[in-house]
């Protein structure tokens, strides 16, 4: 069973890819558009390809990257961020730096 901070998690890399998406085709608001976007939540995946790499990332990719990211002897710690988007005046925790090899 997902946890709520990987279903959150996923929540934003799906929101920042679909931003990504409508920043670089603005067909949502162009008037010569004959096709418009669709919702994210009007859309699912239920079999086939897509459907299986998307429980794939749901299920084992984005828990995965949930416990490397909350391990202490990571410098890309979860808990940093957590306490920042809070608003929390917390110590920071782990390393000040972090070079993608943690």
């Amino acid at each position: 069973m997902m946890s709520l901070q990987s279903g959150t998690l996923l929540l934003i890399l799906a929101s920042a890819v679909s931003s990504l998406a409508l920043a670089a085709s603005d067909a949502h608001i162009s008037p010569h558009a004959k096709f418009r976007p669709v919702g994210m939540a009007d859309v699912t995946w239920t079999a086939g390809l897509w459907a299986d790499r998307y429980r794939l990332c749901r299920d084992t990719m984005t828990p995965t990257v949930e416990m490397a990211l909350r391990h202490p002897d990571n410098a890309a710690r979860l808990d940093n961020f957590l306490a920042l988007a809070k608003g929390e005046n917390a110590k920071h925790l782990g390393k000040d730096w972090g070079d993608g090899d943690c």
